[in-house]
């Protein structure tokens, strides 16, 4: 197991990501926004295989048991480990996790602001779950004939029964459409987010990547580097996703004559 992982560069994702948001920020037209967009998502979601696969490995020891999981058998052990048998992800292993491996050391009083560290890691690996979860479809879209593609900014509203007045529930940069089956239904998939936001969480996988691997292979004093929020606001600002599904065709395999 350390053998393997002495070899691993993690830090590599950084620069990808790093490509991915200064080509968004930098983008002639809107056109080429909405394809870096799309692609840095389906980085992301890849990313997030890589992450849990590697995680699961390290935390169980089990190497090759972890690496060549399958995309079902990855989701149902996504599901087991946070969710267990409740609807809503609880925090058994998300604690275990946190202590022994993103901040684990023993002299964890070398951590400044070690709880609000902990509430804010937590809850970025929340998201990471949910968007896994929710999107591994239109991954599947990406990898599989590219069926997808994204637009520009848009807004969520809704509208009080029996009164004129409507209300903005989300507003993102960018959304994206992809064609997903479900036996022979056919359905257009929306994903509606904000880029930046999706580059808060790829900064965190990187981060526990790294620690997760310090940890294991460590052989006297550690230094782990910690993700922290110096304004609240400015990390709020793009918090939020919307997704929705319709049925647009049938699938039939059969060949035209």
């Amino acid at each position: 197991m350390k053998d393997y992982y002495k070899k691993i560069d993690f830090s590599i994702f950084k620069k990808i990501f790093d490509l991915y948001f200064d080509n968004l920020k930098n983008s002639k037209t809107e056109k080429e926004r909405y394809l870096w967009a799309s692609k840095f998502y389906a980085e992301y979601l890849q990313t997030i295989e890589i992450f849990f696969l590697n995680i699961f490995a390290i935390t169980d020891n089990d190497l090759y048991g972890n690496l060549f999981l399958g995309n079902k058998e990855l989701r149902d052990k996504i599901k087991e480990r946070f969710y267990g048998d409740k609807k809503f992800i609880n925090d058994v292993f998300l604690n275990y996790f946190l202590d022994n491996w993103i901040f684990g050391i023993k002299e964890k009083d070398r951590i400044s602001d070690l709880e609000d560290k902990k509430r804010l890691y937590k809850t970025m690996i929340k998201e990471i779950v949910k968007d896994y979860l929710a999107d591994y479809e239109l991954l599947n879209s990406f990898k599989h004939g590219l069926r997808m593609h994204s637009s520009g900014k848009n807004s969520i509203w809704i509208k009080i029964k029996e009164s004129f007045k409507s209300f903005k529930i989300g507003g993102y940069n960018t959304k994206i459409f992809y064609l997903t089956r479900k036996g022979e239904d056919v359905y257009e998939g929306t994903f509606s987010f904000n880029w930046e936001r999706v580059y808060q969480k790829c900064l965190f996988l990187i981060n526990i990547l790294e620690n997760t691997q310090k940890i294991l292979l460590h052989s006297g004093e550690i230094e782990l580097e910690t993700l922290f929020v110096v304004d609240r606001k400015v990390f709020s600002k793009h918090f939020g996703t919307f997704r929705s599904r319709r049925l647009i065709g049938k699938y039939n395999k059969k060949l035209p004559t």
